[in-house]
């Protein structure tokens, strides 16, 4: 079993600040014609370049059969599409330059469509939206065959839910009301025979038997445990890091975070590491759990299933050991937020970073990741740096998050939990 680091694992989305805001230089576009009477007028540049830098350009135009919309599409550095979506505006000017303001005051929203494109032009999923609530997501294979089509707003599940094989043919199918199960689910081979089925009626089986999809559960009924509890592994722990050599050159204490999945027959198949380590680091971690035993797998339905599990250990001088005395939650049900939402964190970091002067000069930039714990109350503690470019750049991340406003903290169990956050500040010289 070869670990390998994963450091963007923990991040539910990015983001870019580049810090030249009033020098940005917008490319020129070529004329639109508006042959639909819109409610607002689309003034300047129809290109260039977004304030954070990635994607590199953004374009605007008309939806020619809504009045009161419009389309984004976004690109990378080389040209290529990375997405596209249809907007609502609720103002009288749009100006590409004020993209942030708009989204930040809610006057553009997503309503109709969103695709985001792979590298080589193919479509990775498409979204739906209505009014900025997300209705239906459908994932698509690199050849355009439907791979999955999930119904609902990403937290409640509300309508069709299904999957397709590779080649085409339907494997799963179903339908959900308010996150429970209800009506008829199928179960299918690769040749598109029958082989399971089931109805329910909100979230019980009434006849039939259960169907289970075949895919990785975050939130499984029971969850997978160590096959001979927490004191065994801890056991093992002790015992296979007294048995590695290299453990006696740590000197200082590190928190590592782990994402496991195992399968539904108790093996663990794949472990990403969320936190940066060294080469060093990262062979005493395999040396430790490359022989790990079995878990007890978790059930959906009294059904093994594969699930995602976290674990948090702690590596020193001594090996690896479980962190217990400061536990948190990498995944907590409800994870923490910022005052406001990712938008008025995203307002933060533009509003209070200072691009320093030392790194400036040199013409240094790139991505600073900063970690820290939001704690029961929302205060900020364990703040530093994961993945580090300069060390004015390192300290002047640090410095903005130091200075942030308590959070609003995840929740386990309906009650505030600790929770791990990882915020990545993209420093981008124009």
């Amino acid at each position: 079993m070869l670990i390998s680091i994963s450091p963007f694992s923990l991040l539910k989305f990015r983001i870019a600040i580049s810090l030249s805001i009033l020098n940005l230089a917008f490319l020129p576009f070529g004329t639109f014609s508006q042959e639909t009477a819109h409610r607002f007028k689309i003034v300047g540049e129809r290109r260039g370049p977004v304030i954070s830098g990635i994607p590199d350009e953004t374009e605007v135009e008309y939806d020619l059969n809504s009045p009161d919309h419009l389309f984004v599409s976004k690109f990378n550095r080389e040209g290529l599409i990375q997405s596209k979506s249809r907007a609502k505006f609720y103002g009288k000017r749009f100006e590409l330059t004020n993209m942030l303001s708009y989204s930040l005051k809610k006057q553009i929203i997503s309503d109709g469509f969103h695709i985001n494109y792979r590298e080589d032009g193919s479509v990775l999923n498409e979204l739906v939206f209505g009014e900025d609530i997300l209705k239906q997501e459908t994932s698509y294979y690199p050849d355009g065959k439907k791979q999955l089509l999930i119904s609902g707003d990403g937290k409640t599940l509300e309508g069709d839910y299904k999957i397709w094989y590779p080649d085409g043919q339907i494997y799963f199918s179903g339908n959900y009301r308010g996150n429970l199960k209800d009506g008829e689910f199928l179960e299918f081979d690769t040749i598109g025979t029958q082989i399971r089925k089931g109805i329910y009626l909100e979230g019980k089986l009434i006849s039939g038997e259960a169907v289970v999809q075949d895919v990785i559960h975050e939130k499984p009924e029971v969850p997978a445990k160590y096959i001979n509890g927490n004191a065994e592994f801890d056991d093992y722990l002790k015992m296979r890091s007294a048995d590695v050599n290299g453990f006696e050159k740590v000197t200082k204490e590190k928190w590592v975070d782990l994402k496991l999945i195992v399968d539904k027959t108790g093996k663990i198949s794949n472990v990403e590491v969320v936190t940066i380590l060294s080469p060093e680091e990262l062979d005493l971690l395999n040396a430790v759990l490359n022989e790990m035993p079995e878990y007890v797998p978790a059930t959906v339905e009294n059904i093994p299933v594969n699930s995602l599990i976290f674990l948090n250990l702690i590596l020193s001088k001594e090996g690896l050991r479980r962190n217990i005395k400061d536990q948190f939650f990498i995944d907590p049900e409800e994870k923490p937020i910022f005052p406001g939402g990712k938008e008025a964190l995203l307002e933060y970091l533009i509003s209070n970073i200072k691009y320093p002067i030392e790194a400036a000069e040199k013409g240094i930039q790139g991505k600073v990741l900063v970690t820290f714990i939001v704690n029961e109350d929302g205060s900020l503690t364990e703040i530093k740096v994961l993945w580090g470019v300069d060390m004015y750049l390192d300290a002047e991340a640090v410095r903005v998050v130091r200075n942030m406003p308590k959070w609003i903290p995840g929740k386990k169990d309906g009650k505030p939990a600790k929770g791990a956050y990882t915020v990545p500040i993209n420093f981008i010289l124009e």
